[in-house]
Protein backbone atom coordinates (compact mmCIF):
# COMPACT_ATOMS: atom_id res chain seq x y z
CA UNK A 1 0.00 0.00 0.00
CA UNK A 2 2.83 2.39 0.88
CA UNK A 3 4.55 1.64 -2.38
CA UNK A 4 1.38 2.38 -4.36
CA UNK A 5 0.97 5.73 -2.59
CA UNK A 6 4.61 6.60 -3.23
CA UNK A 7 4.28 5.76 -6.92
CA UNK A 8 1.09 7.84 -7.13
CA UNK A 9 2.71 10.81 -5.38
CA UNK A 10 5.75 10.70 -7.66
CA UNK A 11 3.55 10.38 -10.74
CA UNK A 12 1.44 13.39 -9.76
CA UNK A 13 4.54 15.41 -9.01
CA UNK A 14 6.09 14.45 -12.32
CA UNK A 15 2.96 15.50 -14.19
CA UNK A 16 3.08 18.95 -12.63
CA UNK A 17 -0.37 18.72 -11.06
CA UNK A 18 0.89 20.40 -7.94
CA UNK A 19 1.65 23.55 -9.94
CA UNK A 20 -1.68 24.22 -11.68
CA UNK A 21 -2.31 27.91 -12.24
CA UNK A 22 -5.82 29.40 -12.32
CA UNK A 23 -7.11 30.45 -15.72
CA UNK A 24 -6.50 34.22 -16.13
CA UNK A 25 -9.65 34.51 -18.30
CA UNK A 26 -11.99 33.47 -15.48
CA UNK A 27 -14.19 36.13 -13.93
CA UNK A 28 -13.72 36.29 -10.15
CA UNK A 29 -16.64 35.57 -7.86
CA UNK A 30 -18.90 38.61 -7.30
CA UNK A 31 -17.21 40.56 -10.13
CA UNK A 32 -19.37 42.16 -12.82
CA UNK A 33 -19.71 40.06 -15.95
CA UNK A 34 -17.83 41.37 -18.98
CA UNK A 35 -19.93 42.68 -21.85
CA UNK A 36 -20.79 40.15 -24.55
CA UNK A 37 -23.17 39.81 -27.49
CA UNK A 38 -25.14 36.78 -28.62
CA UNK A 39 -27.58 36.12 -31.44
CA UNK A 40 -31.17 36.46 -30.26
CA UNK A 41 -33.22 33.30 -30.36
CA UNK A 42 -36.52 35.12 -30.77
CA UNK A 43 -35.91 36.74 -34.13
CA UNK A 44 -36.94 40.17 -32.77
CA UNK A 45 -33.44 41.57 -32.52
CA UNK A 46 -30.52 40.10 -34.48
CA UNK A 47 -28.07 40.52 -31.59
CA UNK A 48 -28.56 40.93 -27.84
CA UNK A 49 -25.76 42.38 -25.72
CA UNK A 50 -25.34 42.43 -21.98
CA UNK A 51 -24.85 46.20 -21.97
CA UNK A 52 -28.25 46.67 -23.69
CA UNK A 53 -29.94 44.51 -21.09
CA UNK A 54 -28.17 46.33 -18.23
CA UNK A 55 -29.52 49.63 -19.58
CA UNK A 56 -33.04 48.31 -19.01
CA UNK A 57 -32.40 47.25 -15.40
CA UNK A 58 -30.99 44.37 -13.38
CA UNK A 59 -29.75 41.27 -15.20
CA UNK A 60 -29.39 37.76 -13.81
CA UNK A 61 -27.16 35.35 -15.72
CA UNK A 62 -27.79 31.66 -15.19
CA UNK A 63 -25.56 29.02 -16.72
CA UNK A 64 -27.23 25.63 -16.69
CA UNK A 65 -24.98 22.83 -17.72
CA UNK A 66 -27.34 19.94 -18.04
CA UNK A 67 -26.28 16.36 -18.49
CA UNK A 68 -28.37 14.84 -21.22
Amino acid sequence: MRRALLVLALTLQGCGWYYLQPDPNLVPVAAPAPDFSLPAGTGVAPVVSLSDLRARGHVVLVFYRGHW
